[in-house]
């Protein structure tokens, strides 16, 4: 393996959610201070320069205030950075920055990669989903209850038979849904309705002796 040459990295690495935030070693504050320089002339800074107070690199690096203090004059004495304004000596230029970047000048910061973030993918899951849920038509009773006999007695002819239980049950949803729970939970749901609706006409029968019940029976 080659010990000179460069690699480019993203800045974005540094508040990448794979990584667990921790204090940053030496090595890696001055691989911070290079990819945070300005990378081309904005407002009072020039390309290849930053600034920032030691109290802002002492939070950003986990490092106490002195300890910032005491590694900026080391990078000055080694003569990796210069003063960029005596008035101001939070103001610093990287030196040999062009080196640092592959020298020449660019226009542009090159685009960056979308990191995937789980937990904010599934939190926008969970936003659109709250949203689906909140522009659909809410379900009505009735078209609840022929849902719920679909999956309870099959797909095969469950219509007629909920609309015969509506019947054993004087057009009550909320009754003919309650005797549906219940045959869900016999061995043969399909033969419990059956009996259900028989037991009504019987009764019905009873009460009308005389062939009085009208059509709703036929």
């Amino acid at each position: 393996m080659k010990k000179g040459g460069y690699v480019a990295i993203y800045r974005s690495v540094w508040d990448h959610p794979v990584f667990q935030p921790e204090k940053f070693s030496e090595r890696e504050a001055w691989m911070w201070m290079i990819a945070n320089a300005a990378w081309t002339t904005m407002e009072d800074l020039r390309r290849g320069q930053i600034k920032h107070s030691e109290r802002f690199l002492a939070r950003r690096w986990g490092w106490t205030k002195s300890k910032v203090h005491r590694f900026l004059n080391r990078l000055r004495e080694a003569g990796m950075t210069e003063p960029a304004s005596e008035a101001d000596m939070n103001h610093l230029t990287i030196c040999n920055y062009e080196d640092f970047q592959g020298g020449g000048t660019i226009t542009e910061p090159p685009s960056e990669p979308k990191y995937k973030n789980r937990e904010e993918e599934e939190k926008k899951g969970r936003k659109d989903a709250a949203l689906q849920a909140a522009i659909e038509v809410p379900e009505t009773e009735d078209a609840a209850l022929y849902r719920r006999g679909k999956e309870i007695l099959g797909s095969s002819s469950y219509g007629s038979l909920i609309t015969r239980l509506l019947r054993a049950k004087n057009g009550s949803v909320p009754l003919a849904r309650s005797a549906l729970e219940l045959a869900a939970t016999k061995h043969d749901p399909k033969t419990y309705v059956f009996g259900v609706i028989r037991g009504a006409e019987e009764l019905a029968t009873k009460a009308h002796p005389l062939g009085e019940r009208g059509d709703d029976w036929a």
